[in-house]
């Protein structure tokens, strides 16, 4: 180590230049970086705060209780599929044993030509079960690597917590991070073997039969992903002030928070850790937000001013600091709007029997008539739209071109005034009368049911699974 580094762990130290101690953080590229750092490799770079800086937003913030929960969550994923593979080597053996004996009774019934017959046939099971258990041992090293991976990032995250906000803290959580990254994002499958076997009815004809019988091996693979039937709610933050009626909202960049108070029309901005940083008003009724540019805080804001004065969609420039004004531009849309959503260059807009679309100017490119009451609206990569209705307690996904692919309805879903979908397209409805929040996969089935009170808004970050953070 070099004079900087000198008594420092080696996670303090600057991976590019070694003799360098970590006092810098860029947000662009989410790399530690030393003083030399940020005068060469990221001297373009927008936004550098202090490590130390970092460190106690990510405390402020509890990202590390949201990180190791969902290393808790992998870890039990992992767990599971484990266990489902040694539960698949019994059942082989259990398989092997049940042919072997029903082999063995056939044999006591015919003559001593079938001795030979029945030896090739107990090595052909021998050898098949030899290669599955082998097959499952292999799978099984793997999941218990990954289970102690996961414990072992838990382990660590755990240990630097203790510590409060660190350097340490900072570089092993966004370490960890990035190779859990890595890890979920590669393809993992899970198989399932089954061994069976029938028996040749011509045995009797034993002369006549080359072999004792034919095996069968099955074999089903499928991707290894979140069961997000074990998902639960964990509170990281209550936002300050936010008592009011939350009808709406988004995050911005940065990780933080805006709000839509319906009941004093204005837009309450939060920091990344929940602090409300400001108030804007507005001279009209916003109902809901949706971020167009992040590095901008460009938003487009819905009105549902049933009047008619304001009532349409508004283009909204926040203000870089308190003392600035907002830039506000009204799109050519005159209609009660609620909720809305941008996806590939396109807004999506729920107006309360029907769902527009339109392109950033604001021109309309269809509508598609929808049951009374719809609040919400939300769009998938596939360019699949669902809304809820709160007049029928439904929920409605149709493709971009207007065709229907399935319609959701449960006794305990009541008044779904708003909903969301994570960037696998898992569907998130919150039941606000029934006090509750349904999880439905892509395809419109019930995965599970979370209890929640009076929810009514729901917004995921972009491009967050359905166990990352959202607004409710």
């Amino acid at each position: 180590m070099g004079a900087e580094g000198g008594g420092h762990s080696h996670v303090e130290i600057c991976r590019t230049h070694t003799k360098k101690k970590i006092k810098y953080f860029c947000q662009d590229h989410l790399i530690p970086c030393c003083t030399q750092c940020i005068c060469t490799e990221h001297r373009g770079c927008k936004q550098v705060d202090s490590i130390l800086h970092e460190a106690q937003t990510l405390f402020k913030a509890k990202k590390i209780d949201s990180l190791l929960v969902e290393i808790e969550k992998y870890g039990k994923a992992v767990t599971k599929l484990k266990s489902e593979r040694e539960d698949t080597v019994a059942d082989l053996d259990n398989s092997s044993d049940t042919m072997l004996q029903s082999a063995d009774e056939l044999r006591n019934k015919i003559i001593s030509h079938l001795d030979a017959m029945l030896e090739k046939h107990k090595n052909e099971i021998s050898k098949t079960i030899k290669v599955c258990r082998e097959k499952q041992s292999v799978a099984i090293e793997c999941f218990s690597d990954r289970q102690q991976l996961a414990e072992c990032y838990a382990g660590t995250l755990k240990k630097v917590k203790e510590g409060g906000a660190s350097v340490a803290l900072v570089v092993e959580y966004h370490r960890i991070k990035q190779e859990l990254s890595k890890i979920l994002n590669e393809k993992v499958y899970s198989s399932t073997l089954k061994l069976s076997q029938k028996m040749d009815e011509n045995l009797q004809e034993i002369l006549k039969v080359a072999e004792f019988g034919k095996l069968n091996l099955d074999e089903c693979s499928k991707g290894f992903d979140y069961n997000l039937a074990l998902c639960t709610m964990n509170l990281i933050f209550e936002l300050d002030l936010s008592d009011g009626n939350v009808t709406g909202g988004c995050f911005l960049s940065n990780e933080e928070i805006l709000l839509i108070n319906f009941e004093t029309d204005c837009l309450e901005h939060f920091t990344a850790d929940g602090k409300l940083s400001h108030t804007l008003l507005t001279d009209f009724f916003p109902d809901d937000a949706c971020l167009k540019n992040s590095t901008m805080n460009t938003l487009y804001v819905t009105c549902s001013d049933i009047s008619n004065e304001h009532c349409g969609v508004y283009m909204v420039k926040l203000p870089e600091t308190n003392e600035e004004a907002m830039e506000i531009l009204k799109l050519p849309l005159k209609k009660s709007c609620y909720g809305v959503t941008y996806m590939s260059e396109f807004l999506y807009v729920a107006c309360d029997d029907v769902i527009i679309k339109m392109n950033c100017y604001g021109d309309i490119v269809w509508e598609f008539q929808t049951e009374y009451e719809t609040y919400s609206v939300a769009v998938n990569k596939k360019n699949h739209i669902v809304s809820s209705s709160c007049s029928s307690h439904s929920v409605l996904a149709i493709d971009e071109f207007g065709q229907k692919l399935f319609k959701y309805k449960h006794p305990e879903l009541k008044y779904p005034y708003g909903l969301d979908m994570d960037s696998e397209g898992y569907i998130f409805v919150a039941g606000r009368d029934s006090n509750n929040i349904h999880i439905l996969s892509p395809t419109g089935e019930l995965i599970k049911i979370i209890p929640a009170l009076k929810p009514k808004c729901i917004k995921f970050r972009k491009d967050s699974r359905g166990n990352g953070e959202a607004i409710v």
